[in-house]
């Protein structure tokens, strides 16, 4: 047990040593590739907004007028509510999709890159966050009142959040390398993580009996306590979010690098 730890802690150093070396690469690689992914488009990166709130009026309709799921949700504009959880879970969704592609797509980088391989799956991390935060703008302006201390509640939520997502992409980004069917399975297990997620129905419709379960998700926490900070409610678990969310990066980071030898070969 000892080992394992003391590999983790080795790793989670050189985590943190590739970060400081390759900053620069860092700065420059996560809004190029973010930018790149509206290019050959007549509206260029409004579809990554203009997707999901065509979904949003979707589910809406589904959830919201025809089984009025809204009633539900008291005190709480639904519409904003079901938004607030779809922008958090977007984070999640593109870190694992793009995560999946990001060494497999650049096999380049990978045969002759002069700069660590964490710099891929943290670039994909990166661009999730740079949608994800004009999200969080939107909700935040939606919710109307002013936001006071939950802009502090805020860092407590979005810091253990972010290493959950790398921790998220180093896994997936590692796993398609040897297991090239991975990036489907990943859309599978994220619409299915979606419906498994209290997004488009709150954690108060689901039976006493099987409450619990669904707080086994990770998601289902962060999503919970971002709501708390966006409509000021008592936030809660907030220890629990952090050890998740750092003992997930960890292991996503001990994992990578501990398949990293074989990418050559494999790629």
């Amino acid at each position: 047990m000892s080992k394992i730890s003391n590999g983790i802690s080795d790793h989670a150093r050189s985590l943190f040593q590739a970060l400081h070396a390759d900053w620069a690469i860092l700065s420059v690689l996560i809004p190029r590739t973010w930018r790149s992914k509206g290019k050959g488009g007549i509206f260029s990166l409004l579809w990554q907004v203009a997707t999901p709130l065509f979904l949003l009026a979707v589910y809406y309709c589904a959830f919201g007028m025809i089984l009025n799921i809204r009633q539900d949700v008291k005190g709480i504009d639904y519409a904003l509510y079901m938004f607030s959880g779809m922008a958090f879970f977007n984070v999640f969704a593109e870190s694992l999709q793009s995560g999946a592609h990001s060494i497999i797509s650049r096999p380049g980088y990978v045969h002759n890159a002069t700069f660590d391989l964490e710099v891929l799956p943290l670039t994909a991390v990166g661009c999730a966050f740079l949608t994800g935060l004009c999200w969080f703008a939107v909700v935040f302006a939606a919710a109307g009142t002013p936001p006071g201390l939950r802009l502090l509640y805020l860092p407590l939520v979005l810091i253990p959040f972010c290493a959950f997502c790398i921790g998220v992409a180093f896994f997936s980004g590692a796993i398609s390398v040897y297991l090239r069917d991975f990036p489907q399975f990943a859309v599978l297990l994220q619409q299915g993580l979606f419906f498994l997620t209290p997004i488009v129905y709150p954690v108060s419709v689901i039976p006493p009996a099987y409450r619990s379960w669904i707080f086994l998700n990770p998601l289902t926490v962060f999503v919970e306590a971002f709501r708390a900070a966006v409509f000021d409610l008592p936030l809660e678990r907030v220890g629990r979010i952090w050890i998740i969310g750092f003992s997930f990066c960890l292991s996503g980071v001990f994992f990578f690098h501990k398949t990293r030898k074989g990418f050559i070969d494999a790629v």
